[in-house]
Order: structure tokens, then C-alpha cells, then sequence
């Protein structure tokens, strides 16, 4: 049965051509709509949510667009092409001014007036970034122009010769290269001029409610129902009462909706046996219906389960590449050979009578050293465990040398004690937990998101980890608001359904209420106790402790009271922690207690370069989550001054689309009359106070009033930093942010943008502030995009997870050599405690004629440039120079002379390490190849038989004089024989 177009054929019978429809509860409307399809383009008009209608119609159209104030770019353009099966708007929508969109056409071989068509961009309201990531985005670099209109599924790749389009192609936003070539493309793009939207809407067909000013082609009425159908029973998870409900409409077709693969193979799992009549439709549906003249029934997921899974649809694009950490000029820097000094940008220079790209570094003294480009893998930038500012380093080599080899012996010492741990665990048998039940099903189905791709990848070895022998010791690692609670929830039901007790441990009082209200919600309907210890519970403290101890609590969720001595578990089986790094060290040493024998899932948002050295080496397993949730915006982050206009106008424009919002003031002394003070710039809102000292109980419950919505605002200190979920929240302003760091500015500006809605970030800072704190405030702004915690992390100093995990001791070495260093020299001591042989490739230097440098006018931003630089340099292979080369074609336009001889040079030196040679010298007729390493003289006399012109002198070391046009040949003869 093809149940679209049996659909289709019905409601067009029953619709005809009435005027007035007698209003249909939902989703009648959607129904309406698709039985007048022909007649599309079509405008629908409800007062329901439009963003659920708009989710919906895609079950039933292709082209859906909805029509708000987030989404007007892309229904300008959706309505100027007239390229819409459907558009979705509110009453509030028709008050909004349309930008009117211009066509502009691209064609193969055509002339393109390079600056009239920037021009045209930068009016159209298009924002120049370095790279294209989002739609609204354009960059410039050179003859390429990337672009992402709101018209185009992908971003596009103009190249242009001159002012002629040479080629046209779209590119994959993550890894910015190419996919395929277009002859052709009309790219709509935003002018200055707008219209009202009721006038842009005037020539569509539209049906749905009556607003003033704008008339319905056909029009609901407000009595009845005129389609016979009736809305599905919402069965909220009662399994019983669905199963008699199927069968009561056993001689119906059966159809349910749902959002995945995954899901479907899981319902398949709970009802197959029952009922294989029912038809699986892998869609989205928050409501289902039943036709009785067609003898149909469609369930959505939604009616089953009581709940409405918001869709997060696999995302095109996992987070944009984590870039290689690119310092800016005055950021702090390691030389390997050098030690500690400040960066002071790329300097063209003239070494040995060629031109060349270095890195100025300055160290004590204003002593400086130029770093040529081949020797810039051996520079990171310089990450402590602290704000302060390190010390530079003197150019002595021994003094830089001694403080390298105090830090080796202790690390030696380190390395011992962590293989040490992992030796015993790995010998320790733990509990195999059974396989998964119906029971962990209907759980995963109710999950109200869709999971990401890496989330059920998180999920898959969190289940593996759990049913091995051996206990689990996995870091699960994600940004903010990417998931992680729920990989977390499916482990601690996991082995609650095995009879075995869980503790999750969270770093605050807040954030355990957080977990408590997230679990109690989840897990209501299966027998599951689940407890919280915190001092929002010091009254039922004793009662709850007697409870874990007979085994009636299943799950207990709490703060550092959880590792107490008079916590006394009857089957403990799994320990979640979230944010450890935010422990002590009394609560770290319990916790190192508990790897040994009982699986441990470790949590963090903080980003990799903090806590994963623990999984790089070999010491527990990493998850990942990197996929943003469909939809999610980036965070917009503005910088004010107090400007009482400014902080009324943002907050009334949340409290106007229905949100809430945050205020961040952390001194609990003034609290007060900050709230003052905002009373009287917005006096038409309400506002609460939450801070840590305020009772438990009182604290508790004006966070509880606050998220039921019954006020507009939050006043709070920075408790609200860690974990709170709040969707309805989408305005933060914090006060006097120059005096936190960067990290806790962005964990602040996580709390808000966790729904679709668009996130918006006040920061207020004073009118004299410290240069530090400026740039501090400046990076959080420019690091405002998906998963900037990356970045974030490094450029805010900000490593204390590693000094914290590993202890006090190791945070010192970590400020003396810098992390990476550190890191490095770690994973040396840990391979030679292993036995492994660390191994160094020989450096090569090679000495080319000509210039090089990459051309600022092929790419123009410094940190492009540094960062591929610091990719050349390091590249190990031919192959990884080769996708260079397609890269730099690709993104870039065609490879400049310079940058040639850049790639060769790279070439040259990964064969000559492999061959042994240690210095390669370019001449005008020749290269001259000196080797590092002895060689037979039976092999070279071969390779020279076989390369005319080819000389060799043994007087110190073996050189060998080759002709400019063999030496590749020769080389590869080396690595090959």
C-alpha cells in the first residue's frame, strides 16, 4: 500500500473545493494542507507552535520552510524562488520586513566583476570569517571565493582567473575540500531594500486561520471537525494499553513513525512477535491519526511513549576540524631546544640568499631567535596550569636542558605509578554485566532526542566496556550540551537492570539536583530507586544512607559526600564522575581506589587537551562526542560596557519570544542591589536570586520556580555554570567578566543556545580593565562558534585538569616546560618503562635555492599560514604531502612557484630521513647528499651504474653528488633497495 498517495487521494475527496474548512484538531491542519498540494506553493497559518508544524510537514512534504524571526534569510530566499512545497508562519510572523533577495548568476568561463560581486555580499549582510562554515559566511583568498548562501544545500568554491569564473564547486564545510563541479548556480543573496512580509505572502495559495490583515485562500472555521479522523491516544509509555489498542484495530493498516533505523529495530525488538503486521516508517511525527473510511491507523512515537523526541537529525557535518593550535603574535611559546619565549609573528627574512617565513620568538633580555619554517614542528604554544605569566627562558642551553631533565626523572617516577594502576586493573576480574533487555529498549526509545552518530558510538563501547570481565575505566570527552548525561543514564540503568548499585558523583550541589530531576524523570515508570545526597537532602541523609546499604537505592547521585567512609554499598557496580578535575586531591586518591575493581565512567566537558593524556596513554579509553545537535546555533556574544538601553533591550527581547534569561553578577554581597538596579531598567519583569549561600532549602526551590517558568529572570553567581539544563534560557549577561577566565566565560555561555532558538551572550566589562583581561574577553567573543571549548581551553592557559588529575607535583612541571612538552616527554617515559624503543627520525637538512615563502596574497590570514607551515614541517609521509598539495590547489587556487618548492622541499626530506642522508644541499647543476648513516660501497657503486652523472666522495662521510634531474630517481632507489 503506498500510504502517501492513498493518503493524498482521500483528503482531496473529502476537501474539494470548500471555502471554509470547520477547524480539525491537530495535526487536521497538516492534513488539510496535503490534500490541497496541488495547489502549492502553499502558506499555512496556525496558531500552534509553527516550529512543531514545521517539523511535522516535513512527514508529508519535501519543502518545508518555516517563517520566523531565526528563519527569515532563509524563507526570504525559499519565497523569492518560489522553490517550497510549504510555508509555516504565526500571526507574529506577519509583523516582520523581508529582505529582498537578488539573483545573482555564476556560469562557467563568464566574466565576474571580483569586486562588484564582494560588494554585493557585504551589502547582502554576509559575514567574512577565515573559513566558510555556516551559511551566512564568506571568505576571500586570493583568486577563490568561498561562499554559503541560504539558498544552497552546501557551500560553494568560486575560482576565478582574472574576472573570469574558471571553475565552480561545491565543498564539505568540515574538511573544506571540494566534493563536486557545477557548470552552472543562481545564488540568492539579501539586499538593503525590505518588504512586509504580508505583501511578499500576497501571491501564494493559503490556507489556516484568519489573521488580521492577511486573508486565507481557504479559511478553518472555529466549531468541528470537517475531515473524519480522529487524533491518536496518548498512551504515555503505558505498553499494555497500546498492545490492546493495536489489536482492537487488527483489520486496520498499521503504520507507526519513526525518527531512525535505530529506533525502528528496537520497536521491531519489543513488538514484533506480538504484532507483525505493523508497518515501520522511518519519519518524524509529534501526533498520529486514524481514518476509520480508509481503515488506517498511524501511530507517531510520540503518542507511545508520552513524550515528543525533539529531532536532532544526523548532522551533515561533524564539528569543524579541531585546528592545530595556531599561536598568535604575544602568545607564549616552547622550542624544544630553547625553552619558554613569547611569540612575535612570521618575519620574512634573507637566509643563506633566499627568502624565507620564520617565526620570531623573544626570550630573556629581548635576546630573539628566528625559527625557519622546517623547524617549526619543534614550536607549541606554551600552556600552564595557571594565569600567571611564565617566565622566558634565557638562551642558555644548559640552564633550559637542567630544567628539562628534573622534569624527566620525576615523570619516570609518575609513569611507574600509572602503569602500575593500569597493570592492576588489567589483572583485576571485574562484574561482566548481562547483555541488554526489552527493559534497556523501551528506555533508549525514550530518550526525547535522536541520538548523534557519536553518542551511539559512546553508547556501543560504554555497553562493550560494561560486559567484558575486566572493569571499565572510560573518559567520555564532549562540548557542552552535546549529550553526554544520557550516555551516562543508559550505563547506570544498564546495571541497575544487572542488581548492581550506582554512584554519580557530580562536582556540585546544583549540578546533583541537575542529574537527580534528569534520572527521576527517565527512569519513573521502571523499577528503579533512585537517591540524592547533597545538602538540598541532609534531613533524609541517614534514611537514604540505610537504604544504599540494604540495596533498596539503586542509583545515589550526589557531591564528594558520596566517598565518604559511612557510604556503605551492597552490590556497587558502577561509578560515574562527572568533571573530575573539579575534585581534590582526598576525593581523587578515593577514586583511584575504586579503579581498580569497579567500572568507572568519567565524564568531562572540558576539551581534549586537558584530560586526554590520560586516555593517549594507554591508561583508560576515550569517547568522543563531537556532533552538534541539528539545529544548534552558535552562541552570538557581544562586549558591553553597562549601558542600561542595551541590557533591557536584550532582556525583554527574550522574555517577548517566550524565553527566560540568566544574569551573572558573582559578588553575593552587592546581589542585592544589582537587583535593584535591574527592577528599575526593566520593571515589567520578575526576577529571583539564586546563590550558594542561601539555604538549601530555599536555594532548591527557587531554582525549582525558576525552570517552571514562574519568573523571567535569574539573578545568580556563577553556580549556574556547571551542567544546568535549561532549553527556555537563550539570554546570558554577566557582569563584570573581565573578572573570570575564558574557560568559565564559556561554560557560562553554554548554559543558553541549547534549544534551537539562537543563544545570546552579554558580556559587561568595566571601562578600565587590564590589557590580559582584553584579550581574555576579546578570544571568548572571536571563539564564539560550536565546540570552541578547543580553543578555548588552549588559549585561555587553562590546562589545571592535568596538573589536578595528575597532582600538585606534576601541575609545577606542566608550568615549567609547558604542556605539550610535558606530554611528550611523558609518553617517552612510559615507552621506555614499557621497553618500547622511542624513536627519534634523524633530522634532515635541506638547503634549496629560491624563495620560501607562502605569499600573503595567496593566503592573506597569518594563521593559516603558520598552521600549514607547522603541517609541512611535520608531515611524515608523501602521501600526507600530496593531499597537501590537492589542498592548497583546492582551497587556495593554483599553487604559486613558492609554495612548489615548499611541498618539494617536504618531499625531499622524508625520503632523504628514510635513506639515511642527513644533509641534502641544492646547487645550480646539482644536489649535493651527504649520508648520517654508513653505506655499503657495493650499493652505491649499484645506484650509480644506474644514474648517469651521479659522483660519490667517502672522505669524511659518504657524499654523493646528484644531477638536478635524478635526484628524486636516486632517492627512491635508496628507500627501495
Amino acid at each position: 500500500m503506498n500510504l502517501k498517495e492513498e493518503l493524498y487521494n482521500y483528503l482531496k475527496k473529502e476537501i474539494g473545493n470548500k471555502k471554509v474548512l470547520i477547524y480539525p484538531p491537530y495535526p487536521g491542519e497538516l492534513l488539510v494542507a496535503y490534500g490541497l498540494k496541488e495547489h502549492a506553493p502553499l502558506v499555512l497559518m496556525t496558531y500552534e507552535d509553527p516550529l512543531k508544524v514545521a517539523r511535522d510537514a516535513k512527514f508529508l512534504f519535501d519543502r518545508v520552510y518555516l517563517l520566523s524571526e531565526e528563519t527569515i534569510s532563509e524563507a526570504a530566499s525559499a519565497l523569492t524562488s518560489e522553490d517550497f512545497d510549504l510555508l509555516i508562519l504565526s500571526e507574529k510572523s506577519l509583523d516582520l520586513e523581508m529582505p529582498l533577495q537578488e539573483d545573482i548568476n555564476l556560469k562557467i568561463s563568464v566574466d565576474l566583476s571580483r569586486e562588484e560581486f564582494l560588494n554585493r555580499l557585504e551589502k547582502g549582510g554576509l559575514i567574512q570569517k577565515s573559513r566558510v562554515y555556516e551559511k551566512g559566511e564568506y571568505v576571500v583568498r586570493g583568486g577563490i571565493i568561498d561562499i554559503w548562501t541560504v539558498n544552497c544545500d552546501n557551500p560553494l568554491r568560486i575560482e576565478l582567473e582574472d574576472d573570469r569564473i574558471a571553475s565552480l564547486r561545491f565543498f564539505e564545510p568540515y574538511s573544506q575540500l571540494s566534493t563536486n563541479r557545477i557548470e552552472e548556480i543562481n545564488l540568492l543573496v539579501g539586499s538593503e531594500d525590505s518588504i512586509p512580509v504580508k505583501d511578499a505572502l500576497s501571491k501564494f495559495f493559503k490556507i489556516g486561520i484568519e489573521f488580521e490583515g492577511c486573508d486565507a485562500d481557504i479559511r478553518f472555521g472555529s466549531v468541528g471537525d470537517s475531515l473524519k479522523f480522529t487524533p491518536t491516544t496518548s498512551y504515555h509509555r503505558d505498553l499494555n494499553l497500546f498492545r490492546k489498542d493495536i489489536r482492537a484495530y487488527e483489520k486496520y493498516s498499521l503504520f507507526v513513525v519513526v525518527d531512525t533505523k535505530g529506533e525502528i529495530e528496537r520497536l521491531k525488538g519489543l513488538f514484533d512477535d506480538e504484532f507483525p503486521n505493523i508497518n515501520y516508517i522511518k519519519g518524524f511525527l509529534s501526533k498520529g491519526f486514524l481514518i476509520g473510511d480508509l481503515q488506517m491507523c498511524l501511530f507517531a512515537e510520540a503518542d507511545i511513549f508520552g513524550l515528543l523526541r525533539i529531532r536532532k537529525e544526523e548532522t551533515k557535518r561533524k564539528l569543524r576540524a579541531v585546528e592545530d593550535r595556531v599561536f598568535r603574535e604575544g602568545d607564549y611559546v616552547v622550542h624544544e631546544d630553547f625553552g619558554i619565549g613569547r611569540f612575535q609573528g612570521l618575519e620574512r627574512v634573507k637566509i643563506d640568499r633566499r627568502m624565507m617565513d620564520c617565526l620570531a620568538i623573544e626570550y630573556m633580555d629581548e635576546s630573539r631567535v628566528l625559527i625557519p619554517l622546517e623547524k617549526s614542528y619543534l614550536v607549541t604554544q606554551y600552556v600552564s596550569g595557571g594565569e600567571g605569566k611564565p617566565v622566558l627562558s634565557s638562551l642558555s642551553k644548559k640552564k633550559w636542558e637542567r630544567k628539562k631533565k628534573k622534569v624527566k626523572e620525576d615523570l619516570k617516577e609518575l609513569a611507574n605509578s600509572m602503569l602500575s594502576l593500569y597493570a592492576r586493573r588489567a589483572s583485576t576480574k571485574g562484574h561482566a554485566f548481562d547483555k541488554n533487555t526489552n527493559l534497556q529498549r523501551e528506555l533508549e526509545l525514550s530518550f526525547p532526542f535522536v541520538e548523534t552518530r557519536d553518542q551511539i558510538e559512546a553508547i556501543r563501547e560504554v555497553y562493550l566496556d560494561m560486559e567484558s570481565l575486566h572493569p571499565m575505566d572510560r573518559l567520555l570527552c564532549g562540548e557542552v550540551g552535546f549529550g553526554k548525561t544520557e550516555v551516562a543514564l543508559r550505563a547506570a540503568f544498564k546495571a541497575a537492570c544487572d542488581s548492581k548499585q550506582v554512584a554519580l558523583l557530580a562536582p556540585t550541589t546544583i549540578l546533583s539536583e541537575q542529574h537527580y530531576r534528569t534520572f527521576k524523570d527517565r527512569l519513573d515508570r521502571f523499577p528503579i530507586n533512585v537517591e540524592v545526597l547533597s545538602r538540598f537532602t541532609q534531613d533524609a541523609e541517614k534514611e537514604i544512607k540505610k537504604r544504599i546499604a540494604s540495596g533498596e537505592c539503586d542509583i545515589v547521585i550526589g557531591t564528594h559526600k558520596l566517598l565518604n567512609k559511612s557510604i556503605d554499598f551492597k552490590a556497587f557496580g558502577l561509578l560515574i564522575v562527572d568533571e573530575e578535575q573539579r575534585f581534590g586531591v582526598k576525593q581523587k586518591d578515593k577514586l583511584k581506589e575504586f579503579r581498580v575493581n569497579i567500572d568507572v565512567l568519567s565524564m568531562t566537558a572540558t576539551p581534549i587537551p586537558r584530560t586526554l593524556q590520560m586516555s593517549l596513554l594507554g591508561v583508560s579509553n576515550l569517547s568522543l562526542i563531537e556532533s552538534p545537535p541539528e539545529g544548534r546555533k552558535e552562541v552570538i556574544t557581544e562586549i558591553i560596557e553597562w549601558d542600561e538601553e542595551v541590557i533591557r533591550d536584550a532582556i525583554l527581547k527574550e522574555i517577548e519570544r517566550g524565553g527566560q534569561a540568566f544574569f551573572v553578577h558573582n559578588r553575593i554581597k552587592s546581589i542585592q542591589t544589582v537587583k535593584d538596579k535591574l527592577e528599575s531598567i526593566v520593571p515589567e519583569i520578575s526576577i529571583i536570586i539564586g546563590h550558594g549561600q542561601l539555604p538549601s532549602k530555599v536555594l532548591e526551590k527557587r531554582m525549582t520556580e525558576f525552570i517552571k517558568g514562574q519568573y523571567d529572570l535569574l539573578l545568580s553567581t556563577a553556580i549556574i555554570e556547571s551542567g544546568l539544563d535549561m532549553p527556555n534560557v537563550n539570554t546570558i549577561i554577566i557582569d563584570r567578566a573581565q573578572n573570570f577566565g575564558m574557560a568559565d566565560l564559556h561554560q557560562l555561555r553554554g548554559r543558553v543556545g541549547r534549544s534551537i532558538r539562537q543563544g545570546y551572550c552579554y558580556l559587561i566589562v568595566g571601562p578600565h580593565i587590564t590589557l590580559d583581561a582584553r584579550k581574555r574577553i576579546a578570544a571568548v567573543k572571536t571563539y564564539s562558534e560550536l565546540g570552541a571549548g578547543f580553543k578555548i581551553s588552549m588559549r585561555d592557559l587553562e590546562i589545571r585538569g592535568a596538573g589536578e588529575i595528575l597532582g600538585a607535583r606534576q601541575h609545577g612541571h606542566i608550568a615549567m616546560v609547558g604542556y605539550d612538552l610535558y606530554l611528550k616527554m611523558l609518553q617517552e617515559a612510559i615507552s621506555e618503562l614499557k621497553g618500547e624503543e622511542v624513536i627519534k627520525p634523524p633530522e634532515v637538512e635541506v638547503s634549496l635555492i629560491g624563495s620560501f615563502y607562502i605569499p600573503t596574497d595567496y593566503i592573506p590570514h597569518q594563521q593559516e599560514r603558520i598552521s600549514l607551515y607547522r603541517k609541512i614541517s611535520s608531515a611524515g609521509s608523501l602521501d600526507e604531502v600530496d593531499k597537501m598539495e590537492e589542498e592548497f590547489a583546492d582551497r587556495f587556487g593554483k599553487l604559486p612557484g613558492n609554495v612548489e618548492r615548499i611541498l618539494m622541499w617536504a618531499r625531499i626530506r622524508i625520503l632523504s630521513e628514510r635513506a639515511g642522508i642527513s644533509k641534502v644541499k641544492e646547487s645550480i647543476n646539482e644536489y649535493r647528499c651527504e649520508f648520517g648513516t654508513p653505506l655499503s660501497k657495493d650499493k652505491i657503486r649499484n645506484i650509480v651504474s644506474e644514474i648517469a652523472g651521479l659522483r660519490f666522495s667517502y672522505k669524511v662521510k659518504l657524499t654523493v653528488f646528484v644531477p638536478r634531474e635524478f635526484l628524486f630517481l636516486f632517492l627512491e632507489k635508496l628507500v627501495n633497495s
